[in-house]
């Protein structure tokens, strides 16, 4: 009888570590390091060529111009340079290789000295066309009444007198600036960022487009950048190469 209650025992605390084995079945998220991970529910998700710092390894990244992080109030956070302006990732598609930035503050024209967005991998495009455009340079001034042809800095000025951006290219057009005083010139920013709180931005390099179609991932492996997706043939995923 004593040996039977033994076996009982045994056989019960195999069930017992069998089912517990089972309960704890790696996931996809839990073998990838590089799997795709969020600052917050329903924020942007951050995968290859960006890497969320703290959640996942470095060399999940392309390189160290795509590392983001989260900020104490759980917001993606990219750093713009020369001076790690800190801006707000609210979407990303890696279809379109696009990603929308917003100011962590309430003004993003007002770090616009600081930044040179030409340091970066990305770069303006024009929706209608879908043609690339070239960052440029501008000169703000400080005028009232309002010259014409010049951008309204809406978040800048006060009641006397408005803040407004201008293309240094296009200052030698205009022959009267008499009711303004020039503060400063910029680097190369976009022009957006003068006239909306949110900047969209491409990128082409790393190019993954045709991986993104086929429904897969693009990742670094041995040095080179591939294509992770479903293996229809076969269980798993396959890996290939550009």
């Amino acid at each position: 009888m004593a040996l039977n209650i033994f076996f009982v025992l045994v056989i019960f605390q195999l069930a017992t570590i069998i089912q517990a084995g089972g309960n704890k079945q790696s996931t996809p998220e839990h073998d990838d390091p590089c799997a795709e991970q969020k600052c917050r529910p329903g924020g942007p998700a951050v995968r290859f060529p960006f890497v969320l710092q703290g959640k996942q390894p470095e060399y999940c990244g392309y390189n160290s111009s795509f590392h983001l992080r989260c900020d104490q109030l759980s917001r993606t956070i990219l750093e713009l340079p020369p001076s790690s302006i800190k801006v707000e990732v609210t979407y990303i598609s890696y279809l379109s290789q696009m990603i929308k930035l917003q100011s962590v503050e309430t003004c993003l024209p007002k770090h616009s000295r600081d930044l040179d967005l030409s340091l970066t991998p990305f770069f303006p495009r024009n929706e209608d066309t879908g043609a690339s455009w070239a960052f440029e340079e501008f000169s703000l001034f400080n005028c009232s009444p309002r010259p014409w042809g010049l951008i309204l800095i809406k978040c800048l000025g006060n009641n006397k007198s408005k803040v407004y951006a201008m293309s240094s290219r296009e200052i030698i057009w205009y022959a009267s600036l008499e009711s303004c005083t020039k503060m400063y010139d910029t680097k190369t920013v976009s022009a957006e960022m003068f006239q909306t709180d949110l900047i969209i931005l491409y990128w082409s390099l790393p190019l993954c487009r045709r991986c993104e179609v086929q429904g897969g991932i693009c990742r670094w492996r041995t040095g080179q950048i591939g294509c992770l997706r479903v293996n229809k043939h076969h269980f798993g995923m396959k890996f290939v190469l550009f």
